[in-house]
């Protein structure tokens, strides 16, 4: 099993799309998930109107997240619970990005997952277009909307450092004395007076929506 950004694999108005090709780094080939494909959308709730949280008027989800079954495609390969680890970073802001390669004799192990951080916790991510960057969380519990979608995640936390477009789905780690623990996947993100911030959806939400089928 694998997750993504369910805004990168949604094309209906309120999401909720499945058996879609995810591909690592580019699509490349034609036809049932093929070069450089990573597996098969599985799970990809859509968005609802009404709920506990949900604004008057608007569609929501607990999270910004889909999952997937990897179908051996030549992206597919890597081992459960590893991520590739930046040569640099992380780095905080005022940099807004580190560089993109890739230490090829080590990784991250990725201890286990954290249920919740405190604002003034520092957390890092891991994204495709601005690497590793890392930042203090700064607003929990927030219902965010996403440009141009407009639909609402719940429960957003929001974190003050680097990201852009092509960094959604980037692991979201808070680290300790027991190693890189995940905290969630990045959504989404922007700037308001202060800086700029990168919005998260975190492991608790995106477990209960999604991975209760999944052994």
């Amino acid at each position: 099993m694998f997750l993504t950004a369910a805004h990168c694999v949604n094309f209906s108005a309120h999401g909720g799309d499945q058996n879609w090709s995810v591909y690592q780094d580019v699509v490349n080939g034609t036809g049932y998930c093929s070069t450089n494909c990573i597996g098969m959308v599985d799970d990809n709730p859509a968005f609802v109107a009404g709920g506990t949280g949900c604004p008057s008027g608007a569609y929501c989800r607990l999270s910004d997240a889909a999952a997937g079954l990897p179908t051996g495609g030549t992206g597919s390969g890597g081992v459960p619970g590893q991520l590739a680890l930046p040569l640099n970073g992380p780095v905080a802001l005022p940099a807004t990005s580190a560089s993109l390669d890739i230490d090829t004799t080590s990784h991250i192990n990725l201890a286990g997952n954290q249920a919740d951080v405190m604002v003034g916790d520092t957390l890092s991510k891991i994204g495709t277009s601005t690497g590793w960057t890392k930042g203090v969380v700064f607003a929990k519990n927030e219902a965010r909307s996403g440009i141009p979608d407009g639909l609402y995640r719940l429960a957003t936390t929001r974190i003050r450092m680097g990201g852009s477009g092509g960094d959604s789905g980037a692991p979201v780690l808070f680290k300790s004395a027991g190693g890189y623990y995940l905290y969630g996947l990045m959504w989404g993100g922007g700037s308001d007076s202060v800086s700029q911030y990168i919005s998260v959806s975190t492991w608790a939400n995106i477990s209960s929506e999604l991975l209760l089928h999944y052994p």
